[in-house]
C-alpha cells in the first residue's frame, strides 16, 4: 500500500509557470555584492513568460577554491573564443516569499536552471529583463543578445532593434559569479514601443527560448497570456463527502489503529490518478482530485501547507478537504478498482486569473508501508481546461459482476 499525495512532481525540462516580478526590489551585485537600488518609477510590465526549467549540465568543482561551476553548451554557429568574459555588476531580484517557496531547492533541486523573462516599459525605453536562477556559484557560456535581437510589431512589420546594455554581454559568451540560487536580471534595451503596439514577436534571445516567439501586450491588466474574457463564477461542486465509520482515537501518526475510518467516497468513472477539475466561487476555490483505490482499505492524507499559486505569484491557502481531516492520516474503505474523488478547498481565485499551480511541499515522515512524503507539484494548469473537467466528476453507481 502506498500513501497518496495530491500531485505528481513535474519540474521537468520546459515545465513552466508564470510569475510577476516587476514590483520586486532590485539590488546590484558585483564581486563584493553591492548596495540596494530601487526600480525606476513608472515601470509597467507589458508581457511576461512562464518559468522554464532547463536540464543542468554537469557541475565542475575547482579542487583548490572549491567553487562549483556550470558550463552551458555552446552553439557552434555563434562566435566564441577561449577567454571567459566574466561579467560583474549584474542586477538581482529579491524574491518574494512566494517566489522563494516555489523555487526552493527542496522543490526544484539545488542545481536547477530556471529562466523567465518580462518585457517592461521604463521611462523612455522598453526593457526585456531576462531572469536566470544560478544553479551553482559560477556559470559560463551564457549568451544573451546580439544584432540578431529585435522586437517586431506583427501588425506593421516595424522592427525595434536591441541596443547594447550594461554590463557588456553583447555578442559574446560570458560567465557570471553569484551564490547558487541567486536570481539574476540581464536587461536588454530597446527603443520604446508605441502604445499602439499590441502583438509582437521577439527574436534573438535563444537561451530564453525567444526565437520569433509571438507575444500579446496588455497595457491595462499588465499580465501576459490573458486574452480570453473571464467567465462567471461556478456553483459549488455537487460531490458527496465521505461518511465517517470510526472516529480516530488518540491520534498517533505512526499507529494506524488510531486513524479515523471513512467510507462511501464520491465514486467517479475511471480516470488517471491526479486528474483534476476546478470550481471557482466568490468564497472558495474547489479542486477535485481523482484517486485510484488500490485496496479495499487504503490510507490517504492531506497537508495544511498545500497551496495554489497563480501566474502573478499570488498564493491561495488551503482551507480544508471536504468531509476529511487535514494533517491526520485516515483510512478509506471501498472496493479495489474504485476511482474516487477528493475535494480540496482553497481561498477564492479572481476571475481574471488564467493559470494555476498546485504546490505540495515536502511532508513530515511517518512510519507505514509505502510511505512517501516527498514534495510534489502540478505547474501551470489552465483554469479553463480544469473547469471543462467538471463533467468528468459526475457520480457513478458501482456495478459489480460476479
Amino acid at each position: 500500500m502506498k500513501t497518496h499525495k495530491i500531485v505528481t512532481l513535474c519540474l521537468l525540462t520546459m515545465g513552466c509557470v508564470t510569475m510577476q516580478a516587476q514590483n520586486a526590489p532590485v539590488r546590484l551585485i558585483n564581486s563584493q555584492l553591492g548596495q540596494a537600488e530601487t526600480p525606476q518609477d513608472g515601470t509597467a510590465i507589458l508581457a511576461e513568460s512562464r518559468f522554464i526549467f532547463l536540464d543542468t549540465p554537469e557541475t565542475v568543482v575547482d579542487e583548490e577554491t572549491k567553487v562549483k561551476t556550470v558550463k552551458l553548451r555552446q552553439n557552434e554557429n555563434w562566435p566564441t573564443d577561449d577567454k571567459i568574459h566574466w561579467v560583474k555588476n549584474v542586477k538581482t531580484i529579491d524574491s518574494s516569499e512566494q517566489l522563494n517557496r516555489l523555487l526552493s531547492d527542496k522543490l526544484v533541486g539545488d542545481k536547477s536552471i530556471i529562466i523567465y523573462w518580462a518585457l517592461k516599459e521604463e521611462a523612455d525605453r522598453s526593457v526585456l529583463h531576462c531572469y536566470f536562477r544560478m544553479p551553482a556559484d559560477a556559470v559560463t557560456n551564457l549568451w544573451l543578445a546580439s544584432e540578431e535581437t529585435c522586437i517586431v510589431d506583427l501588425e506593421t512589420g516595424v522592427q525595434y532593434r536591441a541596443q547594447k546594455g550594461n554590463p557588456d554581454y553583447w555578442k559574446k559568451y560570458f560567465g557570471v559569479k553569484a551564490p547558487a540560487g541567486t536570481i539574476l536580471d540581464f536587461p536588454i534595451y530597446f527603443p520604446k514601443l508605441p502604445k499602439s503596439v499590441k502583438h509582437i514577436a521577439i527574436y534573438g534571445v535563444p537561451l530564453w527560448h525567444l526565437r520569433g516567439t509571438k507575444v500579446g501586450i496588455d497595457r491595462n491588466k499588465k499580465v501576459a497570456f490573458s486574452f480570453g474574457v473571464p467567465k462567471d463564477y461556478d456553483d459549488a461542486p455537487q460531490i458527496s463527502a465521505p461518511r465517517l465509520v470510526k472516529a480516530e482515537g488518540e491520534y498517533v501518526k505512526n499507529d494506524g489503529h488510531t486513524w479515523a475510518v471513512y467510507t462511501d467516497a464520491h465514486l467517479i468513472k475511471p480516470l488517471p490518478d491526479n486528474y483534476m477539475a476546478l470550481w471557482r466561487t466568490p468564497e472558495t476555490t474547489y479542486l477535485a482530485v481523482s484517486r485510484e483505490q488500490n485496496w479495499m482499505r487504503e490510507y490517504f492524507g492531506f497537508q495544511s501547507d498545500n497551496f495554489l499559486i497563480d501566474e502573478r505569484g499570488r498564493q491561495y491557502k488551503i482551507k480544508g478537504v471536504q468531509g476529511l481531516p487535514l494533517e491526520h492520516i485516515f483510512w478509506m474503505e471501498g472496493y479495489s478498482g474504485d476511482c474516487i474523488a477528493f475535494v480540496l478547498e482553497f481561498e477564492p481565485i479572481p476571475l481574471d486569473i488564467t493559470t494555476i499551480s498546485l504546490i505540495e511541499p515536502e511532508g513530515r515522515p511517518f512510519d507505514s508501508w509505502g510511505a512517501d512524503w516527498s514534495g510534489k507539484t502540478f505547474l501551470n494548469m489552465n483554469i479553463a481546461d480544469l473547469r471543462k473537467n467538471q463533467q468528468n466528476f459526475k457520480p457513478l453507481k458501482r456495478v459489480i459482476v460476479e
